[in-house]
């Protein structure tokens, strides 16, 4: 698509390149290179082609206005396979003059050390999703009635290990497009479709393990 675009006009077509075009192959640290170009590119495909086929696995869904339980099931259906399973990198900055060392299972990791953590071990550990590898859209749903301390702690738990997304600076631009393209997807096919299970071992193609459901 890039070299198309290049032979063409660079305002031929309103998209990605026509709103790089102006700071492409030019001068200066305000340019844009070819591999900076290519890079932008595969990223818009990737975060649009992967992210939102890989979470379309809900079964059923109420009204799409202020529609929870599909959110729910949005959100369970990405932890369980997400779309990317990038680590999410981390260093302790060597402009941190904290004494404490960091220390992760019993191992201090030296300063300006690299560490992360395997985004789908985090988003299948049981000390944070119960039950990690079975589709229970429930956990992220707010309950009907007041929780106990302890139950606020643990839903606090679960939304603050949920990171498909990544974390912080770094995390996908993507996310509110995403939401949207699967609720808008969803909430249609559902309204014409009614879907089971494939008989035989196909109907349990996807399953991450035994007993995942």
């Amino acid at each position: 698509m890039i070299q198309s675009h290049l032979s063409q006009d660079k305002k031929a077509k309103y998209d990605l390149y026509s709103l790089a075009a102006d700071y492409y192959d030019i001068e200066g640290t305000e340019g844009l290179t070819s591999s900076e170009l290519w890079t932008e590119a595969m990223f818009f495909l990737t975060a649009g082609g992967t992210t939102t086929p890989t979470s379309i696995e809900i079964r059923s869904g109420p009204k799409l206005t202020n529609c929870k339980y599909l959110r729910a099931c949005i959100d369970e259906a990405i932890r369980l396979a997400p779309a990317s399973l990038a680590p999410l990198w981390r260093t302790q900055s060597y402009e941190d003059q904290s004494d404490e060392p960091i220390i992760v299972d019993g191992y201090v990791i030296p300063r300006g050390t690299e560490v992360a953590v395997s985004l789908y071990s985090l988003l299948h550990n049981d000390q944070y999703f119960p039950d990690p590898f079975d589709f229970k859209p429930e956990r992220w749903m707010e309950p009907d009635t007041p929780e106990n301390e302890e139950a606020q702690a643990a839903r606090t738990l679960v939304h603050d290990a949920f990171a498909p997304f990544a974390l912080g600076a770094r995390g996908c631009p993507g996310k509110p497009m995403l939401y949207l393209e699967d609720s808008l997807t969803i909430a249609k096919t559902i309204w014409y479709f009614d879907f089971e299970s494939a008989p035989g071992d196909i109907g349990r193609v996807g399953e991450g393990r035994p007993g995942h459901k």
